[in-house]
């Protein structure tokens, strides 16, 4: 039988959707066990050689290493920056806040929550929730919608080369070598959709141009229908 996924409640939700990331893609409790666990026992201490490896190549071309340099002027419009600069956010690339991100990731000196309880159908609420926290950090320390998205893909393309080569070379039985890169696969997925939905604005999926348009997603009439669907 097929599942009913809501598509506007996918767009203004935001428990909703990690719920729908986390099932579909099959990323549960044990999947993030083994995140925790290859963060405290193996990532741990190599943390400042992976950034110091993202820095050398990302000084490979000129305008990431203007980015690591937190000169985002350089590459955006500088009005939009100046308009959208918060005292609280920091650039992704800066060091402080990439040491700060991966032992996040990772939930290294973290607690799993134990709270709560799920059926085979459900994602458990330890999932959720860590997936909820991850997400807030990102918006409060990471100046995505500044950073161009083709850049913050080649970051996660190289962080992720990186990470599975720590896998891969660690003492780890083969077995649990292939269940950790799995579950590491996709929270980086995970990821990939909390970075990305900075540049792409779902909301406007649900706003019409005008009285008489159309929003594709709900089949509303008018010039708003998200107010109309925030309770299906």
């Amino acid at each position: 039988m097929c599942e009913f996924i809501s598509d506007t409640k996918l767009f203004i939700d935001p428990t909703y959707r990690y719920s729908y990331l986390s099932k579909f893609i099959k990323f549960g409790k044990e999947d993030l066990t083994l995140v925790k666990e290859f963060g405290q026992m193996v990532l741990n201490p190599l943390i400042p050689r992976l950034i110091e490896d993202i820095e050398n190549k990302m000084s490979n071309y000129d305008v990431t290493r203007e980015l690591w340099r937190g000169n985002v002027e350089s590459i955006v419009d500088t009005d939009k920056v100046s308009n959208q600069k918060s005292e609280n956010n920091e650039f992704i690339f800066k060091k402080e806040i990439q040491i700060m991100y991966l032992k996040k990731l990772f939930m290294i000196d973290q607690e799993l929550s134990s709270n709560g309880s799920s059926s085979k159908d459900q994602v458990d609420p330890s999932v959720i929730n860590y997936i909820k926290e991850l997400d807030e950090f990102c918006q409060l320390h990471f100046e995505c919608k500044q950073v161009p998205l083709v850049h913050l893909s080649a970051y996660f393309g190289v962080l992720s080369d990186l990470i599975m080569e720590e896998v891969f070379e660690s003492q780890m039985a083969e077995a649990l070598k292939k269940k950790t890169w799995m579950a590491i696969n996709k929270l980086l997925w995970i990821q990939n959709d909390s970075f990305t939905k900075a540049h792409v604005d779902d909301a406007m999926r649900h706003l019409t141009s005008s009285s008489s348009s159309c929003c594709l997603v709900t089949g509303a009439v008018g010039t708003s229908c998200l107010s109309k669907n925030m309770n299906k």
